[in-house]
């Protein structure tokens, strides 16, 4: 449990080791029941304390946007991509692959990072590119307020459908173009969702302001023509 004895930066320890005399309670956390080396090591520093032994184990899930609850037994099948910010990513990804998921690609991020609207749009199209089971996108406002616009480039599909969830009424937007925007005005609960099918992207924080570097940008020789639309259909 102290890693190779040694403190912050060197080691993984936040005080020494022997401080742990001073403890009348030890918690050991992610325990598996094989702790008889463990006890052995935290005995050498206190002889006296309790030691409770703690497993961390999921219950549900939780959807990040609608807060809708399901069982566990929702992974089990389906094919999945994963973005975490934790300490041990490894642990977080075995879990899902333990609950039957089968894991095909992981982003992970220091512990404790705030993610971004880049990052998490990242993600989200990494996902889409790599097949994995995502083809809704559960919408609430709180969704819009943190990141504003949902952008998906190089996307598999040209179509995409918005159907209220109670009596599955909606609309089809069918296009040619390689990328979409999602959006509303955050912060005010308005009453429209914005769909709008891009052949370009904004500008990115490392672009290098030519405009034939930018993504699915199109060039057309003198003479040429090119044609794109989207066309709506009420479900």
């Amino acid at each position: 449990p102290f890693g190779n004895g040694h403190m912050l930066p060197r080691g993984v320890l936040r005080e020494p080791a022997n401080h742990i005399s001073r403890a009348d309670v030890i918690f050991l956390t992610k325990s598996d029941g094989n702790t008889e080396e463990v006890l052995k090591e935290i005995r050498e520093f206190n002889s006296k304390a309790e030691i409770i032994e703690c497993r961390h184990a999921p219950r549900m899930l939780k959807d990040v946007w609608s807060r809708e609850e399901l069982p566990l037994d929702w992974l089990k099948g389906k094919t999945l991509t994963t973005l975490s910010g934790i300490a041990v990513p490894q642990g977080f990804e075995d879990s899902l692959r333990k609950l039957g998921a089968r894991v095909i690609w992981c982003e992970r991020y220091a512990d404790h990072h705030r993610y971004d609207s880049s990052e998490i749009i990242h993600a989200l199209n990494k996902t889409a590119d790599l097949g994995a089971d995502r083809r809704t996108l559960a919408l609430r406002y709180e969704a819009f307020d943190r990141l504003d616009t949902y952008i998906f480039a190089g996307l598999n599909s040209r179509s995409v459908d918005l159907v209220h969830k109670q009596h599955g009424h909606g609309i089809r937007v069918s296009f040619d173009m390689e990328a979409l925007a999602v959006w509303t005005m955050p912060g005010k609960h308005a009453p429209y969702l914005c769909i709008e099918p891009w052949q370009g992207l904004p500008p990115y924080a490392d672009e290098t302001g030519l405009f034939e570097d930018k993504p699915f940008h199109i060039a057309l020789e003198a003479g040429e023509s090119y044609t794109c639309g989207y066309r709506m259909e009420v479900l």
